[in-house]
């Protein structure tokens, strides 16, 4: 082949590899000329967060920056409230605050080209609001029959609010009762207006009007007041009517042991120094199933002793008192459709000393022991859905002896009393 043939079938194929080299150097240069051209054709959004009114910079708040598309992009603001978007294509954009404790923040932006736009965001504080569902316990008895609704406390309020105080101590829990010499008063009225019944059972001694009932705390289940109820059913009571659910036992044996720290008595002026015990009230509860579903059994027993002294008397001088509590329950179910519970209660208290007072000195007082012996059996008979029969047989007695220190006879004086009354008994 001639050179002449040679170099015109060269040509094409230079020119062919000239055009592919300009065309590859054309794409490896225009990346780096887009980059240097886009802080000319794209905007910055920059703002700060902040709350009370631009006074506070809130930091860690998350800002998103969003448009029609959707979320283009989220930044979380500094320890100054600080954030920014940079390389932002011109156009209408929206931001959007969010951080727990505030009310999320809207805001419309605008971005132009080679320009940043301020876009500050001040969040409000978030409305708290709480639900609180208050729903009353299941009482004793339905209040519909009573001029006034019911007051009900249950062993576990018991339990936490008055541990070992008994049954006086939880009723003056309750607002419609109040502590008046000579006991509770119910709605104002005297405490001899009012009425217990432990169970279906009045338990008021018969010659007072008052009840000498101290059930262990342990034995309690709930307490109900019911003030000023009229239905003939709860007997004759003008005040307050107060009704004493026992615990049953369970269905498996439980025993416990509780209130062995006593308290103690300090001397006066002097809070650091003790001189004796105040107050000791130790209790045991025990009960479960005797024949598994068929017979149970649940004791409680509770011994409290208190003393007091009187201001203006020597603090050696005191008044001292000491009660046993004992209550069994025995539940025995009968057939499916009878059940038997039986009950019985020992409470003997000794008071010394129980009248001493300022003007009444150790050698004239008297010493008060007391004694409430109750039992009980309750038949319970289901005939049919609309037909439901309870029989009741109660016995209680009651035995209060006052014994003088002496056989001297008592001598009333104008600053004191001297030597000590006759004897003196009533049962």
């Amino acid at each position: 082949m001639r050179f002449e043939d040679r170099r015109r079938s060269i040509v094409p194929v230079v020119r062919v590899f000239v055009a592919l080299f300009c065309s590859l150097v054309y794409a490896t240069a225009l990346p780096a000329f887009a980059d240097q051209t886009a802080p000319a054709t794209t905007g910055t959004i920059a703002g700060v967060v902040t709350t009370q009114n631009g006074t506070i910079p809130l930091g860690s708040v998350l800002v998103s920056l969003t448009s029609d598309r959707g979320e283009i992009s989220t930044a979380t603001s500094d320890g100054d409230g600080k954030f920014r978007f940079e390389h932002v294509l011109p156009g209408k954009y929206t931001l959007v605050a969010v951080v727990e404790g505030f009310s999320s923040q809207t805001q419309p932006v605008v971005v132009a080209g080679g320009a940043t736009t301020e876009a500050p965001l001040d969040l409000k504080l978030a409305a708290v609001t709480e639900r609180v569902d208050v729903v009353a316990p299941n009482t004793v008895v339905p209040s519909s029959g009573t001029l006034a609704s019911s007051e009900n406390l249950d062993s576990r309020e018991l339990e936490e609010i008055s541990p070992g105080g008994g049954l006086q101590s939880a009723l003056r829990l309750l607002a419609s009762v109040i502590q008046v010499p000579g006991g509770l008063s119910i709605k104002g009225g005297r405490p001899s207006q009012s009425t217990v019944q432990l169970g279906p059972g009045a338990f008021v001694d018969p010659a007072t009007g008052l009840s000498q009932v101290s059930l262990p705390d342990d034995a309690i289940d709930s307490v109900t007041v019911l003030p000023n109820p009229y239905a003939v059913e709860f007997g004759r009571f003008s005040s307050g009517l107060v009704l004493i659910r026992t615990r049953r036992a369970a269905d498996e044996w439980k025993t416990r042991i509780n209130s062995l720290e006593p308290s103690f008595r300090t001397k006066r002026g002097e809070p650091l120094t003790i001189i004796g015990i105040s107050g000791f009230s130790p209790r045991i509860e025990s009960g479960g199933p005797l024949i598994k579903d068929k017979l149970f059994l649940q004791q409680a027993v509770q011994y409290r002793y208190s003393t007091s002294d009187v201001e203006s008397r020597p603090q050696s001088e005191l008044k001292t008192s000491q009660r046993l509590s004992s209550f069994t329950r025995v539940d025995a179910n009968l057939s499916a459709k009878q059940s038997l519970v039986g009950a019985a209660g020992f409470f003997p208290t000794l008071a010394t000393q129980a009248t001493l007072g300022t003007f009444t000195p150790p050698d004239a007082t008297v010493d008060i022991d007391a004694g409430v012996t109750t039992m009980g059996l309750t038949l319970r008979s289901l005939w049919s859905d609309a037909l439901f029969s309870e029989l009741t047989g109660e016995v209680h007695s009651y035995d209060t002896n006052v014994t003088p220190q002496g056989a001297a006879v008592m001598q009333l004086l104008p600053d004191t009393r001297s030597a000590t009354s006759t004897t003196a008994s009533a049962g």
